[in-house]
């Protein structure tokens, strides 16, 4: 890392800092969340509710597969992050190409399996009958693409730990951008249905892993990727896997909650009702995304001084960028409980018959989410301090502990808004856990004479 990398790490101001390296990673969740909302919108208006419930039930093996890229992605970013800290830069070539290594394997093994088993997979995972014959018309495109959705969004969270987030931004702003641009093609001007969304999806992230490998074809990185790395280093992997396993835990539970998400609504509301899952989940998705933004924004920051044994810095980090975020989730929280009809109706137009249920479930799922920018940001970091521990067990109390136990009692006791209330009140749930932890650390910090003033 270049000296004015390392002076602006360990010395710039911190809300400049956050500014710098969070900003491309929040525009870039907020660009995904529009390419998600405009996506829904363009197959609710030209493929109907029922394509809409086609998508949603792809959500969950999507979440299994983004599962295992988080574990890869995350884990090496944070490593990454952490060794480059300690100035090891021998090491860090190693992980570059590792993790390089290990997402083409998984991608091209996805793709082949999945493909061949999509009916098998989307039926485990909540498709009815009705359903079965849209979603696999689509999942089997993106399946077919995946690998390049791996390279896309994996290896950019190499990018932006090397210190480069604008880069980072532009790379996976890039794809999304023209995948709105392909859907309205797709399906406004050639009327290809739903397989036209897949088929722009995957054209998108395929153009973003280009931009990705671009980065070190042209060796603009820090780190180099050499063949002679391109290989799996077991200690390496041993680190990778257990930095990255909150990422992996949190996608894989949010896989299997999603699951008798959808199982819970077509027991209470039939088909119909897994079209609004799939509308409520992309709402809070434009807010929960920039959280996420903010969470891997700070990550390199936390990371570096971390391992620059700098601690004061990254608590101050962690705790400017807990603000911030839960500023924004309250604004989220306002917009969303004063227009849900609004906001509702931009899917599936004035005219649908679930309107007014679509615009109730939106106001409770909703009615909670700035608990999820103390939920998020700390797990973050502690995750990015090497301590994944802390964020396994807030996302195992959050996934199984709270809302298991909550989808199976509410909705027999209050129908469809006992599914609904399932979500906010198991981050409250989580919150409580997490705001333990959070003194804990404070404690803990003052005791070591560590303080966000020094």
């Amino acid at each position: 890392m270049d000296s004015a990398q390392v002076s602006m790490l360990a010395h710039s101001g911190i809300f400049k800092l956050i500014l710098r390296y969070c900003a491309p990673s929040i525009f870039a969740t907020l660009i995904e969340a529009a390419y998600n909302i405009v996506d829904r919108i363009f197959v609710g208006r030209f493929c109907g509710e029922e394509s809409v419930a086609a998508i949603t039930v792809c959500f969950a093996p999507a979440m299994v597969f983004l599962a295992i890229s988080m574990l890869i992605g995350q884990g090496s970013a944070t490593l990454l992050s952490i060794t480059l800290g300690r100035k090891d830069y021998a090491k860090a070539e190693k992980i570059l190409g590792q993790t390089f290594c290990m997402f083409l394997a998984f991608g091209i093994t996805t793709g082949v399996f999945g493909v061949i088993f999509v009916e098998e997979l989307l039926s485990l995972f909540g498709a009815s009958e009705k359903m079965l014959p849209l979603a696999s018309a689509y999942y089997s495109v993106i399946l077919g693409g995946i690998v390049f959705e791996k390279i896309s969004y994996g290896i950019n969270n190499l990018i932006r730990a090397e210190g480069r987030p604008t880069y980072a931004f532009i790379t996976i702003s890039t794809g999304c951008v023209l995948n709105i641009f392909l859907d309205y093609i797709a399906l406004a001007k050639l009327n290809l249905g739903i397989e036209g969304a897949a088929w722009a999806t995957v054209i998108s992230q395929m153009i973003s892993s280009c931009l990705v490998l671009g980065f070190y074809a042209t060796k603009s990185g820090i780190v180099a990727l050499k063949i002679p790395n391109f290989r799996i280093f077991p200690s390496l992997a041993a680190k990778v896997f257990a930095l990255g396993s909150p990422h992996f835990i949190v996608q894989i539970l949010s896989a299997l909650s999603t699951t008798l998400f959808i199982y819970q609504a077509r027991s209470y509301g039939e088909d119909s009702a897994v079209a609004i899952v799939g509308i409520c989940m992309t709402v809070v998705m434009i807010i929960f995304l920039p959280m996420i933004g903010m969470s891997m924004g700070i990550q390199p920051i936390i990371g570096f001084n971390w391992g620059a044994k700098n601690y004061s810095r990254a608590l101050k980090t962690w705790l400017a960028s807990l603000s911030i975020t839960i500023c924004a989730g309250f604004a989220g929280l306002v917009a969303v409980q004063i227009f849900p009809d609004e906001i509702f109706t931009l899917f599936l137009g004035h005219n649908s018959p679930i309107e007014a249920e679509g615009a109730n479930a939106i106001r409770i799922m909703t009615s909670l989410i700035p608990v999820l920018a103390i939920n998020i940001i700390t797990s973050g970091y502690f995750q990015s301090t090497g301590r994944p521990k802390v964020a396994i067990i807030l996302t195992v109390l959050r996934q199984v502990g709270a809302l298991v136990p909550l989808m199976l009692i509410l909705p027999p006791l209050f129908g469809l808004d006992g599914v609904w209330m399932c979500f906010p009140l198991s981050d409250a749930v989580a919150c409580l856990y997490c705001a333990t932890m959070s003194f804990a650390e404070l404690r803990a910090m003052k005791k070591r004479g560590i303080s966000v003033f020094q």
